[in-house]
């Protein structure tokens, strides 16, 4: 058996140990690598996840005060309410634009073209009910058109948290 001298004279460490204890040093420096890489992936992946879930909040948030704006201005006639109305709208169609690339999984993507469509049903029935509203007061709105809107902003809603819903849902798989 060969012999390293290593240190003062009288000490004698075995090549065997003196390997043994390298190859475990390298085998733990591997280790804490493949570790941080997996820790890594694991954390750019949640950021993802949680990037989504405020976006899609976001997204309900903005249907809900859009339809708040405008029953604001159907009851009160502020000029201020019918500009926010249409800037929730808009809005909602840039966060939903913004959402859309982050979703991996198909059954997340189909609530975008739903959110697009009754987004653009918020487009379409505002200006009508707008229109109906005169400047003096008076004027008929549509309760049809209303309760339309409101579908139309609940559907953006719900279709917010099914996002939230299947992103946590991944999460926690």
């Amino acid at each position: 058996m060969r012999v390293l001298e290593i240190g003062p004279p009288k000490t004698k460490i075995n090549f065997w140990v003196v390997l043994a204890f390298l190859l475990s040093a390298l085998l733990t420096v591997y280790l804490f690598e493949l570790q941080r890489s997996t820790t890594s992936q694991v954390l750019e992946e949640t950021e993802k996840q949680l990037k989504v879930v405020r976006i899609a909040n976001s997204i309900s948030s903005y249907a809900k005060r859009a339809e708040g704006h405008l029953l604001l201005f159907v009851i009160l006639r502020n000029p201020m309410d019918r500009e926010k109305f249409f800037k929730r709208v808009e809005s909602v169609a840039k966060l939903n634009r913004e959402i859309a690339p982050l979703l991996t999984n198909n059954n997340q993507s189909k609530h975008i073209a739903r959110i697009e469509a009754s987004n653009q049903r918020l487009k379409e029935l505002g200006p009508k009910v707008f229109d109906a509203v005169k400047s003096d007061g008076s004027g008929n709105v549509e309760p049809g058109n209303i309760r339309l809107l409101h579908a139309a902003s609940s559907n953006i809603r719900k279709e917010g948290v099914l996002i939230v819903d299947a992103t946590t849902e991944l999460v926690a798989c």
